[in-house]
């Protein structure tokens, strides 16, 4: 049971991102029969998955006591990231597109926990864009998106193979294979934001700062990150 979408009211958006980079027949999404708080991707790990982004996603999907847990929020939500006196900085999820935190490290005795905030709506539909080839402006779709995220960021870190001098090079270099596979440009480097609109002021309003992770239960264990530490109970964590 390694990936896992936060059951918010967004998860429909989450799943539509997922499939636009997968569009195998066998992938599911169903709800969590341990946990009705989260809905389970599943999808069979086959040689028959000739697609790459099918087959990398059938690995992570696979993999045992690993959980990725996907929440998909609104540009206007923010999130608490690396960054600032403190160590951490709350940013809105609009200025940055997606993000992923590696909750539990390896050999912690601890299930490797992963969680990844994603923008589903987009910057307010606005999109978000990229450095490409000859100093070009390029689109970053939805799903490109997602799979930079999951596929690019999250799957490195449960392989334990992710490159901690540069992760986002490493992220752009996959997100660049599904560019080449869609006929879509390259990207070039780290490069890049939200697309500025009309929306204005509807960037300077803040939710509630996501400051935690939660992850379903796993093991007879319910986990949650908050406060720089790890918390697990045997009965559900409150909203």
């Amino acid at each position: 049971m390694p990936i896992v979408i936060w059951k918010n009211g967004r998860e429909g958006e989450v799943e539509r991102l997922v499939r636009g980079f997968c569009s195998a027949p066998d992938l599911d999404v169903t709800p969590y029969a341990c946990d009705s708080a989260f809905l389970e991707l599943r999808l069979p790990c086959r040689d028959a998955h000739q697609d790459r982004p099918c087959r990398l996603l059938a690995e992570l999907a696979g993999m045992a006591d690993q959980v990725v847990s996907v929440l998909g929020l609104g540009s206007e939500d923010s999130v608490v990231v690396p960054g600032g006196l403190s160590g951490t900085t709350a940013v809105r999820l609009g200025e940055i597109g997606g993000f992923v935190r590696q909750v539990t490290s390896a050999g912690s005795g601890l299930p490797l926990l992963v969680g990844v905030a994603i923008d589903v709506t987009l910057n307010h539909g606005a999109g978000y864009w990229a450095r490409g080839e000859e100093h070009a402006s390029i689109a970053i779709p939805g799903h490109v998106l997602m799979y930079h995220e999951l596929i690019g960021h999250a799957l490195p870190i449960c392989r334990g193979t992710l490159r901690t001098s540069d992760p986002e090079a490493q992220a752009i270099e996959e997100e660049n294979l599904l560019r080449r596979a869609l006929g879509l440009p390259q990207r070039t480097g780290h490069e890049g934001g939200r697309i500025i609109d009309s929306h204005g002021g509807g960037f300077c309003r803040r939710r509630g700062v996501l400051a935690e992770f939660r992850f379903p239960r796993f093991n007879g264990w319910y986990y949650r990150c908050a406060d720089g530490r790890i918390h697990r109970s045997r009965t559900p964590v409150p909203s």
